[in-house]
């Protein structure tokens, strides 16, 4: 038998039809006439069992697409709703709306993500539990991973090499760099280069510069295209996995993130700074990270450089 599809009340119908969000009704109608329609039929696609429930859906989605196009110019919901993107957003709404929007935009927008993106969503998103600081990657270990990459970079394959630039180099997940294009790569002067993040919270990166050359190459084999297709589920994860060095793991971006930080915090980055470009860093993380480099440290040492202050 087959099994039905769920119906909106006429109600509820209407209350959709007509409602914007009081957050978005200041801006310009030709804005809005881009993006409602399409927001109102993917929440139309969960059907909403009230009026109520179908706005309050809304009020998740239309600002998260709003978003979107402003930054894109764009309202593709094959590349906005997927795990990766509810959960950038989520995370970088966090601090405005507080622990309880976030974990509720997350289960609502997973909803609609599933009813207009299924193939992008095999298993609920992880959710935003603490975790243990991974260990920071070796030296030889980088060398490793930058050979690696640099000898699978070809026309047309920057994932690889994007994956180790952006994660050991940069220290940007995996959810965020798979949606980083060329474009948001930009020159830094004396031959450096940066990165531009706009999720989850806006912020330029400055590449490692042991890691220039490795982004040149990623820059020129995507030739203007994103560095990881569009639409490929997990791409940054496949990309990373298939970094693993005979007999080994792939590159983990949870490690390549301390290494990035390990590196900043070793070469002496303030900590203002680096906490602008990191995007944030928990206390607990910094706090793992920055002890074992203390311990190098003799108390003579140590006081000398507090004279600086």
């Amino acid at each position: 038998m087959t099994r039905r599809k769920p119906k909106m009340s006429p109600d509820t119908e209407t209350a959709l039809g007509g409602f914007v969000p009081l957050e978005m009704r200041s801006e310009d109608a030709a804005v809005l006439e881009v993006v409602m329609p399409t927001a109102r039929a993917a929440v139309a696609k969960i059907a909403p069992r009230s009026p109520n429930a179908a706005k309050e859906r809304l009020r998740y989605l239309a600002p998260m697409m709003l978003k979107q196009y402003r930054e894109r110019g764009s309202i593709d919901l094959q590349r906005l709703l997927t795990p990766n993107r509810v959960e950038t957003y989520a995370i970088g709404m966090l601090g405005k709306k507080g622990p309880g929007w976030c974990s509720a935009a997350r289960g609502i927008l997973g909803d609609i993500g599933r009813a207009n993106n299924p193939q992008a969503w095999p298993m609920k998103p992880k959710s935003l539990g603490a975790h243990r600081v991974s260990k920071p990657y070796s030296g030889d270990d980088e060398v490793l991973w930058r050979s690696i990459a640099d000898h699978m970079c070809e026309p047309g394959r920057p994932e690889e090499a994007w994956a180790t630039v952006a994660g050991i180099g940069a220290g940007i997940s995996g959810m965020v760099l798979a949606d980083l294009t060329p474009d948001d790569v930009v020159e830094m002067g004396e031959g450096r280069l940066a990165v531009r993040v706009t999720d989850p919270k806006p912020r330029l990166v400055p590449i490692r510069l042991h890691y220039t050359d490795l982004a040149r190459r990623a820059l020129e084999a995507a030739d203007g295209e994103p560095f990881i297709p569009a639409g490929g589920r997990n791409a940054a994860h496949h990309a990373a996995k298939r970094l693993a060095p005979q007999g080994g793991d792939g590159l983990s971006y949870w490690r390549a993130r301390s290494t990035w930080l390990s590196a900043h915090l070793r070469a002496g980055t303030p900590l203002p700074a680096l906490w602008r470009i990191a995007g944030g860093l928990s206390i607990g993380r910094l706090a793992d990270l920055v002890e074992p480099l203390a311990e190098e440290l003799d108390d003579e040492t140590a006081a000398r450089q507090g004279l600086r202050a």
